[in-house]
């Protein structure tokens, strides 16, 4: 007998309230060509995801994630990351758990004015990598303050 994993039906049947701040998506499967259910909420703040996403690559668009302040991502089995600034404009946390197979955080995150801090934990080298590089960037930008926290 298998077992079943995520939701498993018709993804354009979910539709979540525009008017929501918060979102915690645990388990849900969701297909990465599928995030922009979640992308383009107009009011989303804070996005906890918890094995939510189903594939290797995610693809994020310019007019997704406008007013994201903190992303969390765990145990995803996501490999490539593609994403700018321009995605994620206010960003100020992003939070990594398990995520052993992702290559690395967007480059691009260096050019977030707003991104205090990124912490990672048991996140593959390269995520480490690219963590302290963005930070050495926030740093030639004068973002003194801002703080990587990396944990194996």
């Amino acid at each position: 007998m298998a077992l079943k994993r995520g939701f498993e039906g018709d993804y354009s049947v979910i539709n979540f309230p525009t008017n929501i701040k918060k979102l915690t998506l645990s388990k849900l499967a969701l297909p990465s060509k599928k995030t922009s259910l979640i992308g383009t909420l107009p009011n989303l703040e804070i996005l906890k995801l918890d094995e939510a996403f189903e594939g290797q690559i995610w693809n994020t668009k310019e007019d997704e994630f406008q007013k994201l302040n903190f992303l969390q991502l765990k145990w995803s089995d996501l490999e490539q990351w593609n994403s700018s600034h321009d995605h994620f404009p206010v960003l100020e946390r992003l939070l990594l758990f398990d995520c052993e197979k992702l290559e690395m955080i967007p480059s691009e995150f260096s050019n977030i004015p707003t991104l205090q801090k990124i912490e990672a934990y048991r996140c593959g080298e390269n995520v480490e990598s690219s963590a302290l590089q963005i930070r050495e960037e926030q740093l030639e930008y004068g973002n003194q303050d801002f703080e990587v926290t990396i944990s194996k």
